[in-house]
């Protein structure tokens, strides 16, 4: 049986919620995310990786961390409370997969002035450079998602990644974690981790646990390719890091009939980004 909800009821949540981020408690948020829940009958879907931030001392981070910028595009603004706060000093442009929450969020616009919401799938989409990007990024699209970042050339992004990606985002060559994603991210990005997230701080709870991490585009100068060819550089890394463990040159006979001097020892998951951007160049006119 369908159940019409009063949204408007939303905005008398919203209006409860301390005005500074200061006062915000854990406990505030846990209340005011099952008291929409309760209001209007949405279930989070698993499937959409739908989690709610409810760790006061981890929202106010975040919260003080965008403070600093004047335009915000977030993806997945969920049920808004972040955006709520995020909308106290910046201009917000959110973004939703799910009608339901769009529903919620454009009441959220009745005392938020500041503030868009388009009903949207972000991958579809270009991300406008001039935009800080945020998202409790869904985990189930953070790979594609943060290509798409490389791809349109995203000046700033702060994301919540399951922590075994972010691992894999930072680490060097050599090691398990290394791959593809860790390559295109570092032949163009400075890339740090700013705070580890227990799974504990989201409800429902994760079965993994979190970091958010800033990733900061470098200046075309120090890009390890030029920045034109970065989709044939994307689908590059894609080919050889699904042979991670062979060696480099009989990755390279097999898709690109082609060997490279001075690489003969070399398995795939050995070489650096600025090796891998070397080998790039020699086999651009293949791809």
């Amino acid at each position: 049986m369908k159940i019409d909800v009063d949204y408007e009821d939303i905005v008398k949540i919203f209006k409860r919620l301390p005005e500074d981020v200061n006062r915000l408690t854990s406990k505030i948020l846990v209340n005011t995310t099952r008291r929409i829940i309760k209001t209007t009958r949405i279930i989070p879907k698993k499937n959409l990786g739908q989690h709610f931030l409810i760790n006061a001392k981890v929202f106010k981070n975040i919260v003080n961390i965008l403070s600093k910028f004047d335009k915000i595009l977030e993806v997945g603004s969920g049920f808004g409370i972040l955006t709520y706060y995020i909308s106290h000093n910046a201009y917000v442009v959110g973004t939703e997969i799910d009608s339901r929450f769009f529903k919620i969020l454009k009441y959220l616009k009745e005392i938020r002035q500041n503030l868009d919401i388009f009903l949207c799938d972000i991958l579809t989409i270009k991300i406008p450079e001039n935009y800080v990007v945020f998202s409790n990024l869904p985990f189930y699209i953070t790979s594609e998602f943060i290509v798409k970042v490389v791809k349109d050339k995203v000046r700033r992004v702060f994301i919540t990644i399951q922590k075994e990606v972010a691992d894999r985002i930072l680490s060097k060559p050599g090691s398990n974690d290394y791959g593809r994603i860790s390559v295109l991210v570092s032949c163009f990005y400075d890339a740090k981790k700013i705070m580890f997230i227990d799974r504990r701080s989201f409800i429902p709870i994760p079965e993994v646990d979190a970091c958010m991490i800033e990733l900061c585009l470098k200046s075309s100068s120090n890009f390890c390719i030029d920045y034109k060819y970065v989709e044939k550089f994307e689908k590059f890394t894609s080919i050889i890091f699904s042979q991670r463990n062979k060696l480099i040159n009989k990755v390279l006979r097999e898709f690109f009939n082609i060997e490279i001097p001075n690489f003969e020892s070399k398995r795939v998951y050995q070489l650096s980004p600025s090796e891998i951007a070397s080998i790039f160049e020699k086999v651009l006119d293949r791809l």
